[in-house]
């Protein structure tokens, strides 16, 4: 609103069956692009770009485990992983990482997916307030009724797999 022509135009995101139904959609004004595009090193549009450039800054890196829209994929991707009742930890990350990359890990890969996921179980089970805390980010109700700490488990995981260069770059 304060970088609006005329201070009036605001924007009020949909709830419930319609908090996705334009997700795609970037509220953008000519005065003040989107934090999360600029954080992004996206271009301005006040000229024509044929390639952006390649960066990784801790901003970025912050941005995509903090901001509300990216914890609420990492937690809908998952509860769909969390789905799959009869899988295995590593049948599980296997088809998270799957999912994320459109690739299957190697072995080290789901080494150390496995390690993050055995930690952050112990912390969540430890302490199930920052579980709750973490499930709480947002409006969605994705991953919200399953068991809090492995829902939260998973979350995070999922978060590192979403935060890799290569889900986040175009290659």
């Amino acid at each position: 609103e304060a970088v609006s022509y005329n201070g009036e135009l605001s924007y009020e995101p949909d709830r419930g069956e319609g908090l996705w139904r334009r997700s795609v959609y970037t509220y953008w004004k000519r005065t003040s692009p989107p934090p999360g595009v600029q954080v992004l090193d996206g271009p301005t549009r006040e000229t024509c770009v044929v390639r952006r450039p390649r960066t990784n800054t801790p901003l970025q890196a912050l941005m995509l485990l903090n901001d509300e829209g990216f914890v609420e994929a990492a937690r809908g991707l998952a509860a769909t992983v969390l789905a799959h009742r009869d899988a295995s930890r590593d049948q599980r990350i296997v088809e998270l990482f799957r999912r994320a990359t459109a690739r299957p890990p190697d072995a080290k890969e789901v080494l150390a997916l496995a390690r993050l996921h055995d930690n952050q179980h112990r912390r969540f089970a430890a302490e199930p307030a920052a579980a709750a805390q973490l499930l709480a980010i947002g409006q969605s109700s994705l991953g919200r009724n399953l068991d809090p700490v492995e829902a939260a488990t998973w979350t995070a995981v999922a978060q590192v797999v979403l935060n890799l260069d290569e889900v986040i770059m175009r290659r």
